[in-house]
């Protein structure tokens, strides 16, 4: 079966839908286990992306994984999360975070953390924000503003595509689905809204009064060939965290899971028992 139709039949099986502070959210929810994995995907804001994955987790977890509207706060992304969770009962869940996903699920960890119960952070930097950083976020809001959304949308596809990485037998298959959910799903607001989110996650950050407290298991799975990865990031993940674990997972580029789905979702078992995380 293509990758289009088993998507199709994903979302018809496990999406939910719900209103959140006038705001339409979707969000997934798969298997019926004791043990709770949240999966926060990248910036293509779409989680059906990785729906291999994610049913490859729900063996052995219940798996929650939201898409992202088009808000320009980080405070609303947590929000959003947060709702969710508690509509499906949830108090304390695993977090996954995935590129994006993983400055979210930082986020999560500084300002929500009791619901957390570890976090494992995959093809994503520390939240450690400097000038240079920020006002390239600026520059980037005021571009998204003045250009066309075709033209924005344009530049979204060529960079996400860039650092996408998929089995090669479905290599186009991916490529053309990725390339229908930004000229169909993604608009000019999705864009803002990713860079919007992060700028307002570095502020907060820079003048909250927050220090580690909390005990949380932190793991980063690394992928050897992620070029999107700076070389000080382990250093500094390090600095921000007290109980982190840098794991090496071999070469499987920036995005592991959709490379190797089934590979990622056992290593992440693994990592939530053996590491003594879960």
């Amino acid at each position: 079966m293509e990758v289009k139709n088993r998507i199709e039949l994903f979302i018809e099986k496990y999406r939910k839908l719900i209103i959140i502070n006038g705001v339409k959210w979707s969000y997934y929810r798969l298997g019926n286990k004791k043990e709770y994995v949240t999966f926060l995907s990248g910036g293509l804001k779409k989680a059906k992306i990785g729906f291999e994955t994610l049913e490859n987790l729900s063996e052995n977890y219940t798996v929650i994984a939201p898409d992202y509207p088009p808000v320009r706060t980080v405070d609303e992304i947590l929000d959003g999360i947060e709702i969710i969770l508690k509509r499906e009962g949830i108090k304390t869940t695993v977090i996954i975070g995935q590129l994006y996903g993983g400055i979210i699920a930082q986020a999560l960890y500084w300002f929500k953390p009791d619901y957390i119960k570890s976090l494992i952070i995959t093809s994503s930097g520390p939240t450690i924000f400097t000038t240079a950083q920020f006002a390239i976020l600026h520059l980037i809001l005021v571009l998204i503003r003045i250009l066309p959304e075709k033209i924005v949308k344009k530049l979204f596809f060529s960079n996400i595509i860039k650092v996408l990485t998929f089995k090669e037998i479905e290599k186009n298959e991916y490529i053309q689905l990725v390339k229908g959910i930004v000229n169909n799903e993604i608009s000019k607001e999705d864009v803002y809204s990713f860079f919007s989110t992060i700028l307002s996650f570095g502020k907060i950050l820079k003048n909250a009064d927050i220090s580690v407290t909390q005990d949380i298991p932190i793991r980063v799975l690394k992928s050897e060939d992620d070029h999107t990865q700076d070389p000080k990031d382990d250093k500094m993940f390090k600095s921000l965290y007290n109980n982190i674990e840098i794991i090496n997972i071999g070469k499987f580029s920036h995005t592991a899971y959709l490379k190797n789905p089934r590979y990622f979702a056992d290593k992440v078992s693994e990592v939530l028992t053996i590491k003594n995380c879960g």
